[in-house]
Order: structure tokens, then C-alpha cells, then sequence
């Protein structure tokens, strides 16, 4: 009877398959994790689950994800039902992704972008998730998933802030939305349609105020940065955009280094990490390093020094000096 059941599947106890602990691609937005991401997902292992996936973060992960409401969370706030919830959505995602119908979708992306993959290693995938949502989430993310492992890529001021207020201004002609920033210290952006709420609710916003995009550049990653440095090193790599830019090759395959992925695929991920690499920019014109500063004008640029002659800032660049990859 053992032998006739295991012959045509129908074992009492199928054997159990082991959850693979996710990736998480994280920064602030336009700081190149959509890029860093979809090139990391060209290796046979790292399937990209959904885009930022912030309806499922905030009803499935407890984590508000959304455009008004994009709240801090911590390891305090570690709930296991939570982490159930969100491992059984990763692997759906990944069970439904085998289909042809997703085969199709992912083709359809390579041929257009140039970038991601059609076909994976299924039985050692591993979910890979990019968001800018979590990115005052951190300590939570590592909270649920302890063994993941999170890539942190920051820009620098200057062109975070200008690709910001570039994307933001184009937006206008559609929502007519304006990004503010809370009076909470571990929120997030939250894109509403006035920012005259009361003094309670928002310091400031963009529109009107510039300020706003670079003070909350120095709120959002200096956070981060802290909360990277409380997890084990093993768990965790920060990036600087402009590395990435410059070096391309170099840095996709310490990434990849540091994934620790199958064996069975290194030639694989070197031909990934070597092969020609077109880092565009919806909003970016010219050199990626320095369009910046031509995007915005002279107060802006006034501002963009000021904020960088604050404490704050000073902690972020020497976060990075230390932790930083270099290669």
C-alpha cells in the first residue's frame, strides 16, 4: 500500500518545502532601486515579487504602505500571524508566477526594458521585493524575516532631491497632489491633495516648498542607516547610487557576492554582473552624476548646501563612509 501510494503521489505526509528567506531592494524613491532590483532579478534564483506591493504590506503586513498614510514600524512591532501572512504570500506569488500566462507577462517586460528574466529556478527561488515603502520599516522587515537579506541603495542629495521635485512637478499635471511631510518623525511621504491640514499633521510640503524634499532625503535614510547598523552584518548591504552608476559590474556582483546564491549559477551571475548595463532615468537628462544641478535653481541649490552643512547629514555620510560596500 506505501509503495502504490508513493508511485502515483498521493503520500499521507508530502514532504515539506523549506520558505526561502526574501530580499528586500530598499531607499528612498528615485534613488535607483526599480533598476537595482530588475537587475538583480536577471539571476535565475531572484524572482521580483509584484512592484512595492503596498495594498499587501498594509493589510497583509501590518505596515502602512499607502499614499496618504506610510507609517514607521519597528521590531516591537513583530507579530507572528504577520509573518505567516506574508511568507504564504510570497510563496502564492511565487507558485503563481510558474504559469504561462506570467511567462508571458515577464517576456513581455524583458523585450521592452531589457531587463528582469522569463525563466527561473523554481526549486531554489527566492522572492525578491523592492519598495520605498519600507524604508522607515527596516527593523520590522528584519523582525519577520530574520534570515533576509536587505540591500539599502542611497543617492545623493543632489540628485535624489532634483529627480524628486522633477518627478513630483510632472505628477502635478496629473493629481494635482502634493508630497508632504508629516510632523511624525518616522513617517514617510504622504502624497494627499493639500497640504493645509494644520500644523499638527505637516511640517511642510512640495509643492510649494522645496525644502521639503531634501529635509525628508535626510529624515528617511538617516533612519534607515540606524536601523541597518542594529541587525546583524551578515543580514544587510548599503549601496551608493552613484557607485552603481560608475561601476555597474563591479557592484551587481558583490551584490550578488553577498546573496549567497546557488553554486550551480555563478557563471551565470558573472555573465549578469558583466554584461552591458543601460541605467536610465524617467526624469534624469544627461549624465546621471551631475544633470542635478542644472535641474534646479539657485535657491534650491542654496538649499540643498544648507541641509548639508547640518548634524544630520554629517551622521549619514559618516554611516556610509563606514558601512557603505566598496569594491
Amino acid at each position: 500500500m506505501v509503495q502504490w501510494r508513493e508511485q502515483f503521489g498521493m503520500a499521507v505526509e508530502p514532504e515539506g518545502v523549506r520558505f526561502q528567506s526574501p530580499v528586500f531592494v530598499i531607499g528612498c524613491m528615485r534613488s535607483g532601486t526599480t533598476f537595482l532590483a530588475d537587475k538583480l532579478s536577471e539571476h535565475p534564483q531572484l524572482l521580483k515579487i509584484g512592484n512595492e506591493l503596498r495594498d499587501v504590506w498594509t493589510t497583509l503586513g501590518n505596515a502602512p504602505c499607502s499614499e496618504d498614510e506610510n507609517f514607521r514600524r519597528s521590531a516591537d512591532d513583530f507579530d507572528p500571524v504577520v509573518a505567516a501572512n506574508m511568507a504564504a504570500y510570497f510563496s502564492r506569488y511565487a507558485t503563481i508566477s510558474r504559469s504561462a500566462t506570467r511567462h508571458l507577462m515577464r517576456l513581455s517586460y524583458r523585450l521592452r526594458k531589457r531587463r528582469g528574466r522569463v525563466f527561473y529556478d523554481w526549486d531554489n527561488l527566492v522572492p525578491l521585493n523592492k519598495s520605498t515603502r519600507l524604508i522607515n520599516k527596516i527593523g520590522y522587515v528584519h523582525s519577520l524575516f530574520p534570515n533576509s537579506k536587505i540591500v539599502l541603495i542611497v543617492r545623493g542629495l543632489g540628485g535624489q532631491s532634483a529627480s524628486m521635485k522633477v518627478f513630483v512637478d510632472r505628477m502635478q499635471h496629473v493629481t494635482k497632489s502634493t508630497f508632504a511631510m508629516s510632523s511624525n518623525p518616522g513617517s514617510a511621504w504622504a502624497q494627499v491633495q493639500t497640504a493645509d491640514s494644520g500644523p499638527d499633521k505637516f511640517v511642510t510640503a512640495y509643492p510649494p516648498d522645496f525644502r521639503a524634499i531634501p529635509e525628508m532625503w535626510v529624515r528617511l535614510n538617516l533612519m534607515a542607516l540606524l536601523d541597518l547598523q542594529k541587525l546583524p552584518s551578515e543580514n544587510y548591504r548599503v549601496v551608493r547610487y552613484e557607485d552603481l552608476v560608475t561601476k555597474p559590474s563591479e557592484y551587481v556582483k558583490a551584490l550578488f557576492d553577498f546573496l549567497d546564491l546557488e553554486e550551480a549559477h555563478v557563471e551565470k551571475a558573472k555573465s549578469i554582473s558583466n554584461s552591458p548595463t543601460s541605467i536610465t532615468n524617467a526624469v534624469s537628462d544627461g549624465n546621471l552624476l551631475t544633470w542635478w544641478e542644472s535641474a534646479l535653481n539657485n535657491d534650491e541649490r542654496e538649499v540643498i548646501e544648507h541641509v548639508k552643512h547640518s548634524i544630520a547629514y554629517a551622521k549619514i555620510e559618516q554611516i556610509l563612509d563606514k558601512i557603505a560596500i566598496t569594491v
